[in-house]
């Protein structure tokens, strides 16, 4: 029996915050103890009962995830990794204020878990500007913050990213998959739902946030499409106004449906005709596992990491350039008459059990 650590900023129901729970799920199934780390105080109520938790700042004055700084937190952690010899401490914090936080402490058997394309995510809004100072005072300090440290990419894309566009210089640096529960997403797809269309509808779930995950070119290439199937849109975020005004724009309100952010969205993805992701960057894209999982057709852009790692073989074909409009509205038609059968052998690099070894077999390297 070991025990392990996981540390995140928030528990908030986001993609970072499912994986966290599906390892915790995990480790406790093969009979090994758990703590999670929290920063800030969160609904945790979801989170498996034999886990221990640890919250930072119970207080409430950390209402923000800005607020948190690295020494205000360094001996707090400590005091944690003094009282538990942990075997494997995992940290979901990759940003440079974080990753300061747990250095600070010099625990021992610490990886960093990278969640995203680093480039793509701490960059994207200075694409445009050329060179500044600032941004090459950013990159300058992303690139310290992974020096010499335990990396595991959730995927490869992320991993080369790390390496040749952030020319990070870890340590150590590998690639494990996020963990699925093949049986328990299969399950909640059977949850009753009175909200969901019964008529045929293509879906797209994700946060609200037109830089990363490109709801306006979905919305472009779905009217381009005509097709008759309605366009659910699943999930929430500070864009929802803009997305409202692209739609009355393109005059497609009435084929439109925005459903908001549901806690189980597997009922609604497994009920689809198709799912379709249109993000310019991903870390991985978890909810292209958790569509081939319910047997749902997906069609994805082609983004720096995640999707051509989880389309494989045959579904490949139903990858398409980012920000390729005419492409995509091309496919999405194709993928709604003819798709390849989703076999299981394309899921089975995602199962739960086979991830949870992987981090395991970490432990005394």
């Amino acid at each position: 029996m070991k025990h392990i650590a996981i540390i995140s900023r928030n528990f908030t129901g986001g993609g970072i915050e499912k994986v966290t729970e599906e390892l915790i799920n995990g480790f406790i199934s093969k009979n090994n103890n758990v703590t999670l780390i929290l920063f800030k105080n969160d609904d945790i109520s979801n989170i498996n009962t034999k886990c221990n938790i640890e919250i930072l700042s119970k207080d409430g004055k950390i209402t923000k995830i800005s607020q948190i700084r690295p020494y205000f937190f360094a001996n707090k952690l400590k005091k944690i990794f003094v009282k538990n010899n942990f075997d494997l401490v995992l940290s979901n914090l990759s940003d440079f204020d974080g990753m300061k936080s747990i250095a600070l402490t010099n625990v021992k058997n610490l990886y960093t878990i990278v969640h995203n394309t680093q480039s793509k995510r701490r960059f994207k809004r200075h694409q445009k500007s050329g060179f500044s100072i600032l941004k090459y005072f950013k990159e300058y300090r992303i690139r310290k913050s992974f020096e010499n440290k335990n990396l595991i990419c959730v995927s490869n894309g992320v991993k080369d990213d790390l390496l040749n566009n952030i020319q990070a210089k870890p340590k150590a640096i590998t690639t494990i998959y996020n963990p699925f529960n093949q049986k328990e997403i299969l399950e909640k797809s059977l949850q009753k739902d009175k909200n969901i269309p019964q008529e045929k509808y293509i879906i797209h779930v994700g946060r609200f946030e037109i830089i990363h995950k490109r709801q306006d070119i979905l919305l472009k290439a779905y009217k381009k499409s005509n097709i008759k199937e309605k366009l659910v849109l699943l999930g929430d975020g500070e864009d929802k106004e803009k997305l409202i005004n692209l739609v009355k724009e393109l005059g497609i309100e009435n084929k439109i449906i925005f459903a908001g952010f549901q806690k189980n969205p597997y009922n609604w993805i497994k009920n689809a005709s198709l799912f379709v992701f249109s993000s310019d960057y991903e870390g991985f894209g978890n909810v292209l596992v958790e569509s081939l999982i319910l047997n749902t057709p997906v069609v994805s852009t082609n983004c720096k990491s995640g999707p051509s790692e989880i389309l494989t073989s045959k579904l490949s074909n139903y990858l398409v350039p980012t920000g390729d409009i005419e492409k995509l509205s091309m496919i999405i038609n194709k993928a709604l008459k003819n798709y390849p059968d989703i076999k299981q052998e394309y899921i089975n690099n995602f199962l739960s059990s086979n991830i949870i070894d992987k981090y395991l077999a970490l432990i005394g390297e």
